[in-house]
């Protein structure tokens, strides 16, 4: 599985570097959840309208890949993919590439588990719903 979700292309501003101006390092993972929350915000899905109903998809493993620098007001290209569709889990993996050389300066990937809370509040994993798993399949199209 390898299904493109979404693609954006955005300039590195000031919130997203260090005091050095280059890249923080948790930029990339709040780029890929901003892309990913709003993927599910286009297919009629919103978190808060999900974490309202006692669902949602967090996220239980991060990581984040480092292969270039890249500095205040680089322009680069993020890509969302959904890597692997399990049965309660998925996961999303993002390169972030340079504009200016296409290649690869940053890959984020996170594990998402999706979850409904039991009648005692508690999040518990569960079966993906069909509407998830064919967007995640498709790309929402």
């Amino acid at each position: 599985m390898n299904t493109v979700l979404r693609t954006r292309s955005m300039r590195v501003a000031m919130a997203d570097v260090d005091a050095a101006a280059v890249l923080y390092f948790t930029t990339p993972l709040r780029w890929q959840e901003t892309m990913f929350t709003g993927w599910l915000y286009e297919l009629g899905h919103p978190v808060s309208a999900m974490l309202a109903e006692g669902r949602g998809c967090p996220a239980v493993d991060a990581r984040v890949e480092f292969l270039a620098p890249l500095r205040l007001d680089d322009i680069v290209r993020c890509e969302l993919r959904c890597v692997h569709l399990g049965t309660t889990s998925f996961g999303v993996q993002m390169a972030v590439m340079a504009e200016s050389t296409g290649e690869i300066a940053a890959r984020t990937s996170t594990r998402q588990v999706y979850c409904e809370r039991d009648a005692g509040g508690t999040p518990r994993a569960t079966p993906i719903p069909d509407w998830l798993r064919d967007a995640l399949t498709t790309g929402g199209a």
